[in-house]
């Protein structure tokens, strides 16, 4: 599969420099602040006159405006067409309580924003309540947050705020993006670090961070990294190698289908790394992970990916669910309402519990099929891989490995074994006519007419049931050895015991035996030489044995002498080195 990611580029901002004397509430079109300013009132910005604002590393403003709402820079949005940009290198702070840093307003009814923020490397945008805010709900132009510096909200308890809210927008017309550049920090030290609009795109190079704050721990704070919280809000998420999303809670959550591509590392401290509480199956969520995605089960629920409606995952890289959940929870890799599900080769999804989970988030039918195709591992620490609760005729197809149990549902499932396939655990069809759809060396007649009458059969080395449908190109073990020498062990492996005990090392063997091109010698190479000759020594010394003493015994009927030791003694002698000891003849009388 071919990838591209480069880096994602803002619009060229041109901001002109002219001199700002003392700090004053309404600036030029394009003022440069390169000196320490505290102002009392709010610093504000047109777009009436494309009015644009330069903070340089050695300026800074500092605002104690009053009343608490006040941020320290306003930019007011009353031009269809305009553009009002900020570009900082130093400072901008609102240090009254309650206050923002930087907040959107707009006048005269006008929706159509035309915004630019630029925060530099060395740049630091911050406030107790909101670093930077949106207030109207803006339905047309574009939002653009550039950051390689700081944005942050230092406010706890009722004077938290978020790094970044624009929750408002909510319209889905704007187009807002929000890049974090590699040295960038996005965080909130009591709250989400980012509340997105309708319709953002996040590009994080950097770190996004919330903290648990003044909570007693990460689950009740609330506090998300990305949260697109409002039902309206939907948008993208693209976690880069070098970008990590961390949370007290949930790494990214949203009500709404959203998208993610992930390279780098996306935690949930005290909940998922993905939580998307959807309600339509027309809300789909779509999951393209090469990096890590953990969540983890400390004070509640913790699963690497969580969507209650439906998911499309492609899965290249490590998805876990750790820790262990209480009040009748389960920490899982993913739980999911139905959805696809591609885990590819190298991939992981594992959980300290159950691996996967599909159902209605409450323990009962799932909202629609599943389709999961494995060639990479699942697994279940806790003996679990995937059990699905559902009526619908879903699909599990395996190329790769699963380690734990798997229990499809009371629908018309189908399980596809295909070469490579390794499961050590009982996979269980469930109710409803089941299909097993096996392409390896291994099921024969006899397992197929066991299967169908209901009983667990050892097919390979893996468990299975609930089984009536048989389809594919599996013969057994002995058929396909035929009359070979190996037969015998081939009849070994068609009836292995279902008491015997499940390995991978085991299913690795066995699997090597049913994938080879040439079954036999497989079969073959399993005995080494040196024992198939110890073997044919004891066969011919036994046949040899019962020659001789059937000979004897002829004699003996015969009349004749049983036994001849004539020169006996010289073999002895040489035998034993001993050549020059006299030797007496000895005379063997026939028996009357």
């Amino acid at each position: 599969m071919s990838r591209w990611w480069g880096s994602v580029s803002s619009q060229a901002l041109i901001v002109s420099v002219a001199a700002l004397a003392a700090p004053v509430p309404a600036l030029a079109a394009s003022t440069t602040i390169s000196t320490a300013t505290t102002p009392t009132t709010t610093t504000n910005l047109n777009a009436s006159t494309s009015d644009s604002l330069t903070v340089t590393s050695s300026g800074s403003i500092s605002s104690s405006a009053s009343p608490a709402v006040n941020p320290a820079v306003s930019l007011t949005v009353n031009n269809a067409t305009n553009t009002v940009s900020v570009t900082n290198s130093g400072l901008i702070e609102a240090t009254a309580t309650g206050a923002r840093g930087i907040r959107f307003l707009n006048s005269g009814g006008i929706l159509n924003a035309q915004i630019v923020v630029t925060n530099n490397v060395g740049g630091i945008i911050q406030s107790q309540s909101d670093a930077i805010q949106s207030n109207p709900a803006f339905t047309a132009g574009s939002i653009l947050i550039d950051n390689a510096g700081i944005i942050r909200s230092t406010g706890l308890g009722a004077n938290n705020g978020q790094a970044i809210d624009l929750n408002n927008i909510i319209g889905g017309g704007t187009a807002v993006t929000i890049t974090n550049r590699a040295t960038g920090l996005i965080t909130a030290a009591d709250a989400d670090a980012i509340r997105a609009a309708n319709n953002t795109t996040i590009n994080n190079f950097g770190q996004i961070i919330s903290v648990i704050g003044t909570a007693a721990n990460g689950s009740v704070s609330g506090n998300d990294a990305i949260d697109f919280n409002d039902a309206h809000n939907t948008g993208t998420v693209n976690n880069f190698s070098t970008g990590l999303i961390s949370s007290a809670r949930h790494g990214i959550t949203g009500n709404l289908g959203i998208t993610v591509t992930n390279l780098g590392t996306i935690i949930g401290n005290d909940g998922s790394g993905i939580n998307i509480d959807s309600t339509t199956n027309a809300s789909i969520t779509t999951v393209t992970n090469y990096g890590t995605i953990i969540g983890t089960a400390k004070t509640a629920d913790g699963d690497g990916i969580d969507v209650d409606r439906l998911l499309t995952l492609n899965n290249y890289g490590t998805i876990k669910g750790l820790g262990i959940a209480s009040g009748g929870s389960l920490s899982e890799g993913l739980a999911i309402g139905g959805g696809t599900v591609n885990n590819y080769a190298g991939a992981l999804i594992y959980s300290d519990q159950r691996a996967i989970t599909v159902d209605d988030s409450n323990l009962g039918n799932a909202f629609d099929v599943v389709t999961i195709n494995n060639a990479g591992t699942i697994q279940g620490a806790n003996g679990e891989a995937i059990k699905i609760t559902s009526v619908l005729n879903n699909l599990l197809i395996n190329s790769g490995t699963i380690l734990g149990s798997v229990v499809m549902g009371s629908g018309n499932d189908t399980v596809a074994i295909q070469a490579g396939s390794k499961i050590v655990g009982l996979v269980d069809g469930g109710a409803g006519t089941d299909t097993l759809n096996y392409n390896k060396v291994g099921l024969g007649d006899a397992k197929k007419a066991a299967l169908a009458a209901g009983q667990v059969v050892n097919i390979g080395g893996t468990l299975y049931t609930g089984f009536e449908v048989f389809t594919g190109t599996s013969s057994s073990f002995a058929a396909a050895a035929g009359n070979s020498a190996a037969s015998g062990l081939a009849s070994l492996l068609d009836n292995l015991p279902n008491t015997q005990s499940q390995s991978l090392a085991a299913q690795t063997v066995i699997d090597q035996i049913a994938s080879s091109s040439d079954f036999g010698a497989a079969l073959a190479q399993l005995t080494p030489t040196a024992f198939q000759g110890l073997t044919s020594i004891g066969i011919n010394n036994a046949l040899q044995t019962t020659q001789v003493t059937d000979q004897r015994l002829s004699n003996v009927r015969s009349g004749d002498v049983a036994l001849d030791v004539s020169g006996f003694n010289t073999v002895a002698a040489l035998l034993n080195n001993d050549r020059n000891r006299p030797l007496a003849p000895v005379a063997m009388t026939r028996q009357t």
